[in-house]
């Protein structure tokens, strides 16, 4: 086997792992009900988050996410402003399942069950 297929092996490994426990998980739609998304101040236009409901709403949109701003929040990390929204998924199905699992966005498909304290799996070992 070569590295690379060891490297992808690996991979897909993690990639079921995560499928597997989002399939059984005991709090569906628990992660994708509140999170923040945010970006560090650094005094560039590109890094400023939205302003208003209206304008986060509108980036949203403009990525193609499915995710409705809740309220500004912004804090500090490290000493740092970080300027933030609290989102949820409008994407969720009445059983808390996303309902475009398929189509999700990239940030979905990156967001690994149990890497988060947001996921229910967060600190189990398995």
């Amino acid at each position: 086997m070569s590295a690379v297929e060891a490297v992808f092996g690996e991979h897909q490994a993690a990639e079921d792992r995560s499928a597997e426990l989002c399939s059984s998980c005991r709090s569906p739609g628990r992660c994708c009900l509140a999170f923040y998304l945010a970006t560090r101040e650094s005094g560039t236009a590109q890094a400023r988050t939205a302003a208003t409901r209206e304008e986060a709403q509108a980036q949203m949109d403009e990525k193609g996410w499915p995710f409705v701003p809740v309220k500004h929040a912004p804090f500090l990390l490290d000493g740092v402003k970080v300027d933030a929204w609290l989102f949820t998924c409008s994407a969720l199905n009445a059983e808390g399942r996303c309902s475009i699992y398929e189509t999700r966005p990239q940030l979905c498909r990156d967001f690994k069950a149990g890497s988060d304290p947001l996921c229910v799996y967060h600190g189990e070992k398995g």
